[in-house]
């Protein structure tokens, strides 16, 4: 299947609790990205089943992009547990926007061509 990239999403970094206690999000709209919405079982990348997930594939080089090892904030990454959610949203926390359209980050493949350089990324989400 060809990597079309006609959608975007919206990731959301968790960066911690603020004092009283509320996750802080880094929100980042990322344009030129193909996702698919399934319902059912879905295989995520890391062999996982959920009832309804999301698969979503982010071209490499992405602009902004921090290695998961190397996040501290800025720029945006793609890691477990943060949050993706479809199209692009202005709300700071993505527990704010409808639950259908947000996916927890269950799993990221980076996937390489040949020649051994970053091609894509392979993300799942429940």
């Amino acid at each position: 299947m060809p990597l079309i990239k006609t959608d975007t999403v919206t990731i959301y970094n968790a960066l911690g609790e603020d004092a009283t206690g509320h996750m802080q999000w880094r929100r980042t709209v990322v344009p030129n990205v193909r996702y698919e919405v399934r319902s059912g079982a879905v295989a995520g990348v890391n062999g996982s089943s959920t009832t309804d997930g999301l698969m979503l594939f982010v071209p490499a080089p992405a602009r902004a992009y921090v290695d998961p090892d190397e996040y501290a904030g800025s720029g945006w990454t793609l890691r477990d547990g943060d949050m993706v959610a479809t199209g692009a949203h202005d709300e700071a926390d993505p527990h704010l926007i409808a639950s259908r359209a947000v996916f927890r980050i269950t799993g990221v493949e980076p996937l390489t061509d040949r020649r051994g350089r970053l091609h894509h990324f392979e993300v799942s989400g429940a």
